[in-house]
């Protein structure tokens, strides 16, 4: 289940948390959306900062009905954060961990044309293959390593990277651009790990609250300006080092991208 916790608390393998989590799967659906064979449904539960009272992003369960069992099966948790924009990506390549509770992809952004990997949510909505098409979602980041810096400057330096001019084309190399992104397997050859590296450009920050029934977690929620457009994103000062993070900091993130297909759910 790649709900990706490990971005905004300690608690990811916690099984206490994962019991609050299946338990209130079936307490109530804020949207849903059911599979053309009505087998698949993708039920969501509205997740609201406990500090404001405001939305602040979804639960989605996916599940399976069986109908010699007459029963629901949960296949799949997300979680994803609220987006004011959207997303325009064409879906380039369905990746081998995809299966019928979770898809995932080599997309292209743009129109920028940046490549990375994402995972679906709510991919029952789009009731065609998606594979060489392009759609618009709502993109949201869960960083599992995370970096902080003044100034794409320094992100260059402690990259090794330092102004070279190429003369035949007069052009000076510096590094990596304030919104470089990349897919995960350009930096580990592994077909089950399906993440992308991201920089961006820190906007705001948000310090935010959740209850899963007992479990309570405080995170904060970064909007940060990347190849994605301005990108919602969970960290947790428990998980990073943020003391020092600051609105016009340049983030490096390797991070799990949520492309929810639910824009207007």
């Amino acid at each position: 289940m790649p709900i990706h916790l490990q971005s905004i608390t300690t608690k990811d393998d916690d099984s206490e948390l994962l019991a609050a989590l299946l338990q209130g799967a079936l307490d109530h659906a804020d949207a849903a959306v059911v599979s053309d064979d009505r087998q698949y449904l993708q039920i969501a539960q509205f997740l609201n900062d406990v500090l404001s009272g405001e939305r602040i992003g979804k639960l989605v369960f996916t599940m399976f009905r069986n109908e010699q069992e007459k029963s629901l099966r949960i296949l799949d948790i997300d979680i994803t954060l609220d987006s004011d924009t959207t997303t325009e990506m064409t879906f380039l390549k369905k990746l081998p961990p995809s299966s019928d509770a979770n898809e995932y992809y080599d997309v292209e952004v743009l129109p920028g044309e940046q490549h990375l990997q994402i995972e679906t949510v709510n991919r029952y909505l789009i009731k065609h293959e998606i594979e060489n098409t392009t759609q618009v979602v709502k993109a949201s980041a869960f960083p599992f390593k995370l970096d902080v810096y003044k100034s794409i400057d320094e992100l260059n330096a402690s990259l090794g990277f330092t102004e070279r001019i190429i003369e035949p084309i007069d052009m000076i190399i510096g590094g990596l651009s304030e919104t470089f992104a990349a897919p995960g397997s350009l930096f580990e050859a592994s077909e089950d790990d399906v993440f992308s590296f991201l920089v961006g450009t820190l906007k705001h920050i948000r310090e935010v609250e959740v209850r899963f029934d007992s479990q309570q977690i405080r995170f904060i929620i970064a909007q940060i300006e990347t190849a994605l457009g301005l990108l919602p994103t969970a960290m947790s000062r428990d998980v990073f080092e943020l003391d020092n993070c600051e609105p016009g900091n340049v983030i490096a993130m390797y991070a799990d991208i949520k492309a929810d297909f639910a824009i207007n759910q």
